[in-house]
């Protein structure tokens, strides 16, 4: 097997190069450093929320959905919003591609209801 090379920009000073020997080292890379883009996001949503609001990014959703979606676009692109909000979801159960997209979609016209149905299984 030929081995997959990736560049890798170091942090100070010129790119160097990781030899990944199979599919699985590449996965395993690959998934760390997602993991820590997810972290840094979901810090940088916290500050942003603590310092506005004095909650964190999810008391602040669970809280006022809609409200917390329209400030997520302050720190955010549209896309990247509705993915940490898609994820967040996902963690409480599987739902449909749907039912995550009329959540979305609702509060982004300004209707909690069907998020909240999601979060608690009502529409408090």
């Amino acid at each position: 097997m030929l081995p997959l090379n990736i560049s890798v920009r170091g942090k100070a000073g010129p790119s160097w190069l990781i030899a990944l020997r199979s599919k699985e080292q590449a996965a395993k890379l690959m998934n760390d450093v997602l993991k820590r883009f997810a972290l840094g996001t979901l810090v940088n949503l916290d500050s942003y929320f603590y310092s506005n609001g004095g909650r964190s990014f999810v008391e602040s959703l669970l809280e006022d959905p809609v409200g917390t979606y329209v400030k997520t676009l302050n720190v955010l692109p549209e896309s990247m919003a509705k993915s940490v909000i898609r994820i967040a979801l996902r963690s409480l159960g599987n739902f449909s591609v749907m039912e995550l997209e009329s959540a979305l979609s609702s509060l982004k016209a300004g209707d909690p209801r069907p998020f909240l149905n999601l979060v608690f299984g009502t529409s408090e």
